[in-house]
């Protein structure tokens, strides 16, 4: 189902909402949310290039958030720029084999602490974008949360709907109703708990 489809059916549930532009709102943060639980159709990964003293680089095309980053055989942790600062008070100059990185979802947009003090080596032949296939040296390999507002598999469309009204009726607003939507999220939960089994 599309995320138009998704919304209508987010529309018809919920009888009383006057109006339902807000669903669309917390949609994006649904998928967000399902791909941190690892929820196999919401999480992706792809290589990205490295370059020497390059510290900034742009999203995979589909890419929602990033989750995770491996360079080589290494995690790349997830930091904010405070964690950062504390450690190195000139860490924007620091050149060496990344350690973390922070992501900046509105541009779209990833930073690597350390800069990278090497190119990345040629993809050897038969190197594979399949999850954790190849690690190549030199490579970033990264995990990240699918946008998926064209395509969601039509058997989580109920659940990404009930989870898109818990977070429209649990907000503060003109028809904030806190019971539907706690009934809302548990009736999604009950749904990925089956289907995860």
């Amino acid at each position: 189902m599309t995320k138009a489809e998704i919304l209508t059916l987010c529309t018809s549930l919920s009888l009383d909402l006057e109006d339902d532009s807000t669903i669309s709102t917390f949609f994006d943060d649904v998928i967000d949310d399902l791909a941190q639980l690892t929820m196999p159709p919401f999480v992706s990964g792809s290589f990205i290039e490295i370059a020497e003293n390059v510290d900034e680089y742009a999203f995979p095309s589909t890419c929602l958030r990033l989750l995770h980053l491996i360079m080589t055989d290494k995690s790349i942790t997830e930091c904010s720029e405070d964690d950062i600062s504390a450690y190195s008070t000139l860490w924007r100059g620091d050149l060496d084999t990344p350690l973390a990185f922070t992501q900046e979802s509105l541009s779209r947009e990833f930073r690597l602490y350390p800069t990278p003090d090497n190119d990345s080596t040629a993809l050897a032949p038969g190197a594979t974008d399949q999850l954790g296939a190849d690690f190549v040296a030199g490579w970033i390999y990264a995990f990240y949360a699918e946008d998926r507002s064209t395509e969601i598999p039509d058997y989580l469309s109920i659940p990404v709907a009930l989870l898109s009204l818990s977070k429209a009726f649990s907000m503060y607003s003109n028809f904030q109703d806190s019971e539907f939507a706690d009934q809302c999220d548990q009736l999604a939960r009950l749904f990925l708990t089956i289907l995860r089994h």
